[in-house]
């Protein structure tokens, strides 16, 4: 009965996005949303490689679990992984191959401001007082993301291509990273039962290739490290590390931070804490003084131009539970059930720190819309709750996870 409630206010909170919210933003076409709860456009595309989608989403179900249950973990990690980046890609390219390519050339992206940097040197002092001249992807974040892509384009993998399939790949990676931690934290068991799960996600829809699966895979390995660093103290230099790259990745990944730190705070390593927080510190200062660009001014300025865009005529009211909508499809329904059976232990303090972080971006108003992207960091994460499922149902939930993707990817013309 509990289970069957959580459905229903899975099923209310998403529809609820599409109906609703599609008459309200029908009413305010200044909001710039045609497909709420989501960025994009209603339009049903059929093709014959949908079956190729289909097929790996049904390989997953059928064998996930069996998999899951007897590989060995080293094994089961790179599977996992191999699994989420096929899946990714089948997803995409029902398409065509476009559908893994076409993203990187979205207006505005990474791809299109590359040509605006000639000297690297010059780019990174010049960033925070030229910001208004890149388009809009740039600068709302980071550096980091676009000098990797230069990088790429220098040392002769320029392209679309290329930069999808790092993208894709760093981004599937996450699905191990956090099954490391999992298993740290809340016990083989848990890890092997939520890795068909964190493979089938929903979200996969914007993994291929939205810069935001990069970030994920960045991020969920800061807090391998991180983790790590309670069992073997070196790790903490190698997290903070982590830490910093992934800062200069994205502003709004502070707000992963609290996945690790529930961690430590669980494991009254404050030691570790000071040690990794002061570490990247010391590499952001250090970045700033070599190069001229400051973490701070840069993050100032992109609040300045978030709120002087399209972000100041996007209801507040609106957007935070139409933001609530778009991640129920991201996590897909089996999350209702499997949060219904949340118990306090080790998976529920990973899932919790997830989850609470997330609810403070949608306070802070800084996520109007777009989270079915911006919010992939902390989709696997959340997905460990399905850990939780009674083992009879699993393979049907999966089912459903792989649907609800596979539905979104044939429905759903989305620019990432």
């Amino acid at each position: 009965m509990r289970s069957t409630a959580a459905l229903a206010i899975w099923i209310t909170v998403a529809l609820g996005g599409v109906v609703v919210g599609g008459a309200i933003t029908a009413h305010h076409p200044e909001f710039l949303v045609d497909a709420a709860p989501f960025a994009g456009r209603w339009h049903a595309v059929v093709r014959p490689q949908l079956a190729i989608a289909v097929a790996a989403g049904a390989g997953v179900v059928l064998v996930g679990p069996a998999l899951a249950a007897t590989l060995r973990w080293r094994a089961l990690l790179f599977v996992t992984a191999m699994a989420s980046f096929t899946w990714a890609i089948a997803v995409a390219t029902t398409v065509g191959w476009h559908g893994v390519t076409a993203p990187m050339y979205e207006h505005g992206g990474y791809l299109e401001g590359l040509r605006a940097i000639g000297s690297p040197g010059h780019f990174l002092r010049t960033f925070t007082a030229t910001w208004m001249r890149y388009p809009t992807h740039i600068k709302g974040h980071p550096p980091g993301f676009v000098l990797l892509l230069w990088l790429l384009d220098h040392v002769g993998l320029a392209g679309a291509t290329w930069s999808a399939l790092l993208v894709v790949a760093v981004g599937a990676s996450a699905s191990a990273a956090v099954l490391l931690v999992a298993r740290d934290v809340a016990g083989e068991p848990v890890a092997r039962a939520a890795a068909p799960f964190v493979v089938l996600a929903p979200a996969a829809v914007w993994l291929a290739t939205s810069a935001d699966a990069l970030f994920a895979g960045v991020v969920a390995w800061a807090v391998v490290a991180t983790v790590a660093a309670t069992r073997s103290r070196p790790w903490a230099i190698a997290a903070g590390l982590l830490w910093a790259g992934t800062l200069l990745l994205s502003y709004g990944l502070v707000l992963a931070a609290p996945i690790a730190v529930a961690v430590l705070v669980h494991r009254r390593r404050v030691d570790i804490a000071i040690i990794v927080g002061a570490t990247a510190v010391a590499v952001l200062v250090a970045f700033g003084l070599g190069t001229g660009f400051w973490w701070p001014a840069g993050l100032a300025a992109t609040r300045r131009a978030y709120w002087a865009g399209v972000a100041s005529h996007r209801s507040a009211w609106v957007f935070v539970w139409l933001n609530v909508s778009a991640l129920a499809f991201a996590l897909g329904p089996a999350i209702a059930p499997a949060f219904a059976r949340l118990r306090r232990n080790g998976v529920t303090l990973l899932v919790g720190s997830a989850v609470g972080a997330l609810v403070v971006a949608d306070l802070t108003l800084l996520s109007k819309a777009e989270v079915e992207r911006i919010w992939l960091p902390w989709v696997p994460w959340a997905l460990l709750a399905n850990a939780c499922l009674p083992r009879a149902g699993r393979r049907t939930w999966l089912a459903a996870q792989a649907a609800t993707g596979i539905g979104l990817q044939v429905a759903l013309r989305s620019p990432w």
